[in-house]
């Protein structure tokens, strides 16, 4: 079944504008504004870094969640529709000043693919790794997009408890059986609860409200031993419970603890001003730049489909309606 990016056509090709609009990130939220703009006329040209369109859709999240098929079929859909996609390019501060001349406006929707790290003892130690380089990895080689294959052994921990943390654990079971989720808070309150507590009867081991403190290592610099605590929360605070450390050992250690917005550029650059690590956008999705939009992940921090795909339709309003004042 094909994933539809192009919403609300009208029978036939839309009568074209005359106006161009250059979409940075070919994710979700990029794909839904590029598919809401084609119907209203406007020429595209949508960037991404990765080798194919569908962002997280296709490097981020399982075959049994998302098949990858359909999103190919959307993404073919907007090509023959006369989308132009220019893929394995990396919109930086270098050249979003050329792309944002050369078109009447910008929307960037480049997501969240920054991972958190842990901040204990040994944090940095070889095999432990974002689980969300491990997914994206994964599916650059099944895809054949990249030599590399990945490979787990022995007994795997993933640290987390929303879908990055599913996911990982699920694709770990690919190479090992081996494979223990560690959560601070109860699985009830998990965002992914649902996939969450299914996981027990794909054999995977889940730990509620526990924490890692420690890692130590072997004679070389890989990861070995994992020291964690029981924990209660008090709000967004850990708060570990006294006599409740343990010790377990540990061969490949995937993190799942959050994503952070990757905007294309730094702080300035461009005109464009950051708060932290988002955009700054007013009540259109304009940033400090004129003409220049910002929607999805990179906007409001990480989310679900829907809620991306969502953003990425009103953006896209909100460019048409700065448009049509301006033809």
């Amino acid at each position: 079944m094909s994933m539809k990016f192009i919403l609300g056509c009208r029978p036939g090709q839309p009568s074209l504008n005359g106006m161009r609009v250059a979409v940075i990130g070919a994710g979700v939220a990029g794909l839904g504004a590029a598919g809401f703009l084609y119907c209203r006329g406007y020429s595209l040209d949508v960037y991404d870094m990765m080798p194919e369109a569908g962002g997280m859709l296709m490097f981020g999240i399982p075959e049994e969640r998302i098949p990858k098929r359909g999103v190919l079929e959307g993404v073919l859909e907007m090509r023959r529709a006369g989308v132009n996609f220019s893929l394995g390019k990396k919109v930086d501060c270098s050249n979003l000043e050329g792309i944002a001349a050369t078109h009447d406006a910008v929307i960037v929707s480049t997501g969240t693919w920054s991972s958190r790290r842990l901040n204990v003892s040994g944090c940095r130690l070889e095999g432990i790794t974002p689980a969300l380089e491990f997914l994206v990895a994964n599916y650059m080689h099944a895809l054949g997009f990249s030599d590399r294959e990945v490979s787990l052994k022995g007994r795997v921990a993933v640290i987390g408890g929303g879908y990055t943390a599913v996911d990982a654990a699920v694709e770990s079971l690919k190479w090992t059986s081996d494979v223990d989720l560690y959560y601070r808070r109860t699985i009830s309150e998990s965002s992914a609860k649902h996939e969450l507590s299914k996981l027990p009867d794909r054999g995977i081991r889940v730990h509620e409200q526990m924490i890692p403190v420690r890692f130590l290592q072997d004679g070389s610099n890989c990861v070995k031993k994992m020291e964690l605590v029981k924990v209660k929360m008090r709000g967004a605070v850990a708060v570990p419970v006294e006599g409740s450390a343990v010790s377990v050992d540990v061969d490949r250690v995937l993190v799942a603890v959050g994503e952070t917005p990757t905007p294309p550029v730094s702080d300035g650059c461009c005109g464009i001003r950051l708060s932290g690590e988002k955009p700054v956008v007013d009540s259109n999705f304009m940033t400090t730049k004129e003409g220049v939009f910002a929607a999805g992940d990179v906007v409001t921090g990480p989310s679900n489909i829907g809620n991306a795909l969502f953003n990425g339709l009103q953006v896209a309003r909100k460019v048409d309606q700065y448009l049509s004042t301006r033809k």
